[in-house]
């Protein structure tokens, strides 16, 4: 199962979920078990099986040295701009800008269904993984992009897609890393109260 499936990502933007969180930067202790994280493109055969797995790859085509560093490029660019608040994503902002360069590599065709409908799809010859990009841009065009967040919590940072009615979540699962950041905030307060009434520098 897919990770867009396991957290009912809507479908047109899975690939776009699945992509970005291939790169799992969550250290957080959880019932007594350590979630130390890792990453699905560590290697180029690693990228490879992962998108013939979502068949983006061609029968007999392989992923070289210039594919997989613009893909990573590609993935960090992403991250970047969705770790900036919604109204920090605007075009001048150095992750705007960063990620607007690693676009270039994944072009993308106009495509017109059988049944009408106008799409936008990753050009003949380039990369499938251009499909990303298009999801992004689907995302921007429906006004949802600002749903797609990064985890508040520093231990998490997870990329997740808000579908609360305000949209205005923080993190990926209130009850797990909201109440984890809450726990540290609570207990970091009791601290320096403790420190103000003994005097204690902090």
């Amino acid at each position: 199962m897919w990770l867009s499936q396991k957290h009912a990502v809507p479908e047109e933007l899975a690939l776009l979920y699945d992509f970005v969180n291939t790169l799992d930067c969550r250290r957080y202790v959880e019932r007594g078990v350590a979630h130390t994280g890792g990453d699905e493109f560590e290697t180029p055969s690693q990228m490879e099986a992962w998108m013939r797995r979502r068949r983006l790859l061609q029968p007999g085509k392989r992923i070289d040295a210039q594919d997989y560093r613009r893909a990573l490029n590609l993935r960090d660019a992403l991250r970047n701009f969705l770790q900036l608040p919604a109204g920090d994503r605007r075009k001048d902002s150095d992750a705007a800008r960063r990620l607007t360069v690693a676009a270039k590599d994944f072009p993308l065709a106009l495509v017109v269904t059988n049944k009408g409908a106008v799409t936008l799809q990753a050009a003949s010859g380039s990369s499938a993984l251009g499909c990303v990009v298009a999801e992004m841009y689907g995302l921007a065009k429906t006004d949802r992009l600002a749903r797609l967040k990064t985890c508040a919590s520093e231990e998490c940072r997870w990329i997740f897609f808000d579908r609360s009615k305000p949209a205005n979540r923080h993190w990926c699962a209130s009850n797990l890393c909201g109440n984890r950041q809450k726990t540290r905030t609570y207990r970091r307060k009791l601290r320096e109260q403790f420190s103000d009434l003994n005097g204690v520098d902090r």
